[in-house]
């Protein structure tokens, strides 16, 4: 930036987006707290923790990391579900 550069912000006033942009924008305000908050830290080092062992150094793709990518994939989903429903009002994954 050579200082002549400025950050211009537009904000629609029309009405569109309305509820569905407010609910977008609800949810990315949950996610963006829950990534910070301690119980998702230690879910993620929990499950990390628990796992490591079963990796190994090698450039050889072992079928039990699928298998470890599908029980990460389920518990990190089933922590945002409860989150969401436990953190805004009536919000689910199924809306997004």
């Amino acid at each position: 930036m050579d200082g002549n550069d400025e950050e211009i912000l537009v904000q629609s006033s029309c009405g569109i987006g309305g509820d569905d942009d407010r609910k977008f924008d609800e949810a990315v305000g949950v996610l963006e707290s829950m990534l910070i908050d301690q119980s998702f830290i230690k879910v993620s080092l929990d499950f990390a923790r628990d796992s490591c062992e079963k990796f190994e150094d090698t450039c050889e793709n072992k079928l039990i990391y699928t298998e470890l990518f599908t029980q990460y994939t389920s518990t990190i989903e089933s922590f945002i579900e409860q989150y969401l429903l436990d953190h805004s009002e009536g919000l689910s994954m199924d809306e997004f």
